[in-house]
């Protein structure tokens, strides 16, 4: 007899990270990915092209910055706690809890009025998206909360090549037998998914680079990954 299993990949991502994230976000190669996303994005400010609106140029500039999976209170928390290191209000840096997949809109939590989740100068979601079932949909929804004009950032793993380290898996495949493994949609990304996505998100003038040299990475097969960071404005 055939069982049919009705939990999600957010399901299985949730029951994982709830237990793991401590422990994982504690390890050397997390810190040093972190340290070299951070380096790019701060070396690299006009390369993400944003530009506030002619007529407003006062106001502060409005990030929604999207992590997996939605309903994680540990992320939540570490996310207040960055706001506090780095003397913001709540005012300036908050997290909220919301299902950005649910086939109806539900409220975050804590609730925010839609104008509040709505026309952000950028959006970014980093290394998140390899952890999404239908990153179509995904990605859609993001970019629909970018005023007109405004960035959708997308950072996360490259499809290097076709060299095969072991048989027909590529080098960057995370290996069956870890851990993490069922938690993950899509090992990496090539070029064209990205702009695809992109496109059908309504998401033109996309723009590309790669890390200048692989991550340590212990899950992938061959113990090395490439980022790729990846932007785009709305039409």
């Amino acid at each position: 007899m055939t069982t049919v299993s009705n939990t999600t990949l957010a399901d299985k991502n949730q029951a994982y990270w709830n237990g793991a994230a401590k422990s994982v976000f504690k390890d050397k190669w997390v810190h040093d990915l972190q340290k070299q996303i951070s380096d790019f994005l701060t070396s690299n400010v006009d390369w993400i092209g944003m530009q506030l609106p002619s007529n407003d140029t006062e106001r502060q500039t409005e990030l929604m910055d999207y992590t997996y999976i939605d309903e994680f209170a540990c992320n939540d928390n570490k996310y207040r706690a960055t706001a506090a290191t780095l003397g913001l209000p709540e005012s300036r840096m908050m997290a909220v809890q919301g299902n950005l997949l649910a086939p109806m809109v539900q409220p975050t939590n804590p609730p925010l009025d839609d104008e509040e989740l709505d026309c952000f100068d950028l959006v970014a979601i980093c290394m998140a998206l390899h952890h999404v079932d239908d990153i179509q949909l995904a990605t859609q929804r993001l970019a629909s909360r970018r005023r007109p004009g405004g960035v959708f950032l997308i950072i996360d793993w490259a499809t290097r090549g076709s060299l095969d380290i072991h048989e027909h898996a590529s080098p960057d495949a995370v290996h069956p037998e870890h851990p993490a493994a069922h938690t993950i949609s899509h090992d990496s990304f090539t070029q064209e998914q990205i702009v695809s996505l992109y496109g059908q998100a309504g998401c033109g003038d996309a723009r590309f680079v790669l890390a200048d040299r692989l991550s340590d990475v212990p899950g992938a097969r061959s113990g090395k990954m490439q980022l790729v960071w990846a932007r785009a404005t709305k039409l």
